[in-house]
């Protein structure tokens, strides 16, 4: 196997296993059926529905069936953009914790290398882990475990924010 066929095998088994994650519901009031058939085959006019209701009218159980059928075919651009349109309209936690793992995977999409270690992407990154601890998402501290150490005092989203647009305006 190639190196990145076995990355891209390691990458989907990792977001397969974080999907119990992502289906959980976090709040009682949010809670809605999940289809447990949600397959990779789900017909266009059902994602496309989904789309719709999760950005239009900010529904959070249609965006995280729309986020998981995504993820399992592997359309990193679509649910990077849903997920950052999500995120800053609807302050969604789980589109938070997304956006910071499309940008911490090494995934190379056909042929372009996603994952970039620059500082400033570097800082969204940390942007997106910590406001998505910030609205909630409980599995975040796992991440800001391993991004900052066990026991660390990290700081809040904010800082990594002042971080992207002091960097930006550096760069000009």
């Amino acid at each position: 196997m190639k190196k990145t066929t076995i990355q891209s095998v390691i990458i989907l088994l990792l977001i397969i296993s974080n999907l119990f994650f992502i289906l959980h519901p976090f709040n009682e009031n949010e809670e809605k059926e999940i289809s447990d058939t949600l397959t990779s085959h789900t017909p266009k006019y059902e994602i496309d529905s989904l789309a719709i209701m999760a950005i239009n009218e900010g529904d959070t159980a249609a965006y995280k069936e729309f986020s998981v059928n995504l993820m399992m075919k592997m359309e990193w651009y679509e649910l990077y953009y849903y997920s950052f349109i999500m995120a800053n309209k609807y302050n969604n936690q789980d589109a938070y914790n997304i956006l910071y793992s499309i940008l911490t995977m090494e995934l190379e999409v056909n042929g372009v290398k996603m994952y970039s270690q620059d500082s400033i992407t570097q800082s969204y990154a940390k942007y997106f882990l910590l406001k998505s601890h910030e609205l909630g998402y409980k599995n975040a501290i796992f991440a800001i475990e391993k991004e900052f150490g066990e026991g660390y005092e990290f700081p809040n989203s904010s800082y990594y924010m002042y971080k992207i647009v002091g960097d930006s305006v550096s760069d000009k």
